[in-house]
């Protein structure tokens, strides 16, 4: 139910009508009710999940990977197998939406990890997120690594 296919233009619909209607019969409704599976298996709104949406140079599940390392990412992101369902669920939902994929609050880009990041204003408050037996300076490194791959490396300056 989740699953929504792409939007076809037909001449006996009427395009905008159509989308509100999906919009406010399926998608809020979906958007808001318990049907996605964190990594620690509990059941959430996909309106409050972090799904990986990757960039031009980094690949979804790259995203996935830094970002499964965090704690919070255990009640927030689903299992790495599950990406790709909700990554083309989101795709689905944007057409009714009227926004980009990447758009969507349930998004997880770069962008917002490094937000994330940035309002913890220390390495220590990193460390204190980050996974047990994980070093803020290597999780710190591969971002930096992913940024400079995406051409981003100065995101951080502009936060």
């Amino acid at each position: 139910m989740a699953l929504l296919g792409e939007f076809h233009d037909k001449k006996w619909l009427k395009e905008d009508w159509f989308k509100q209607l999906i919009n406010e019969q399926v998608v809020g409704p979906v958007r808001d009710k318990n049907v996605f599976t964190t990594l620690r298996n509990e059941l959430i709104a996909p309106g409050a999940a972090w799904i990986p949406i990757g960039c031009t140079d980094i690949s979804d599940h790259e995203l996935w990977d830094l970002t499964a390392k965090l704690k919070d990412a255990e009640d927030k992101l689903s299992k790495r197998e599950d990406l790709e369902d909700w990554k083309q669920i989101l795709k689905g939902w944007s057409a009714f939406i009227g926004q980009e994929s990447a758009q969507l609050a349930e998004a997880f880009t770069f962008d917002k990890l490094a937000n994330y990041i940035a309002k913890l204003g220390s390495v220590r408050e990193l460390g204190d997120r980050l996974n047990k037996d994980i070093k803020p300076i290597d999780w710190l490194n591969q971002l930096h690594f992913f940024l400079d791959k995406e051409g981003r490396g100065s995101l951080f300056e502009e936060l």
